[in-house]
């Protein structure tokens, strides 16, 4: 079965080390701003949402690990003694 034009992605070969670093650099900040531009940043109100959340979620599991680290330290007190 042939492999149609469309499936083929061809990247471009380069040589390691080639090129100039500041172009190169430059070249890579650039497809950064580009990339950021595509971003679809969370309101403010989303970011405090999430952020309540997860704070609530951390607190809840503080509590659930001291109270079985408590309850598991008690029980091999009474193991052992």
């Amino acid at each position: 079965m042939p492999i149609s034009s469309a499936s083929k992605v061809e990247k471009p070969v380069g040589q390691p080390g080639a090129g100039n670093v500041f172009a190169r650099t430059s070249e890579f900040f650039r497809e950064v701003k580009v990339e950021l531009k595509k971003v679809v940043w969370p309101t403010r109100k989303q970011t405090t949402g999430t952020t309540v959340v997860v704070i609530i979620f951390v607190f809840v599991v503080a509590v659930f690990l001291g109270v079985f680290d408590y309850s598991l330290s008690k029980l091999v007190q009474v193991v052992l003694t």
